[in-house]
């Protein structure tokens, strides 16, 4: 909660929330119960995400690519590395886009949506952002060191198919590159 994307988007819907840091006692309390788990994604919750964020994605330029880099954003859930910089230029040799997340605005997430036919991401939060979007491919790196299939869910539901994974653990950055061209010089499904 005390990301800086959390207090911008919160204060943005409207909701008023406070970080506690110290144990506290409720006594009375509403619970909102969740409906589902964050891993799992029907398309009708994924419709619904858009009505509520009042998404309306654009179609992307035919070719366009953008990468969502957590380059400077440290997880906070588990030790793990990405080679930012060796994807960063690969995708700006073929001509996309590189958002580093941690210096990303909303508005400019909403702007990329025209640079957004094929997806790379570094998993995390910022792959929700698929919600504004309209992509055709999504490439996800991944680490064995924090990985869950929700990305994965939510592209479906989305109705994006092409989806890829690139798992960059063992230091191994040439294997990366080989996959990763691999995956853009097929055609998109």
């Amino acid at each position: 909660a005390n990301k800086p994307y959390v207090k911008r988007d919160a204060a943005r819907l409207g909701i008023d929330f406070s970080i506690l840091d110290t144990p506290v006692l409720i006594k009375n309390a509403r619970v909102v119960r969740q409906q589902m788990y964050i891993r799992y994604w029907l398309p009708e919750y994924a419709l619904r995400l858009r009505e509520f964020y009042k998404a309306d994605p654009v179609t992307p330029k035919p070719g366009s690519m953008i990468y969502l880099s957590r380059h400077g954003e440290p997880s906070e859930v588990a030790v793990r590395t990405y080679p930012n910089r060796l994807i960063e230029e690969m995708v700006k040799s073929r001509g996309g886009t590189v958002l580093r997340t941690n210096e990303t605005s909303f508005e400019s997430y909403v702007a990329a949506a025209a640079e957004a036919e094929t997806v790379l991401l570094d998993h995390g939060s910022a792959g929700y952002n698929l919600v504004y979007w309209q992509p055709k491919r999504v490439i996800e790196f991944v680490s064995d060191a924090w990985w869950m299939n929700s990305f994965l869910f939510f592209a479906k539901s989305l109705g994006i198919d092409d989806y890829g994974i690139i798992c960059t653990d063992y230091g191994n950055n040439d294997a990366v590159a080989t996959r990763l061209n691999a995956l853009l010089d097929e055609p998109i499904s």
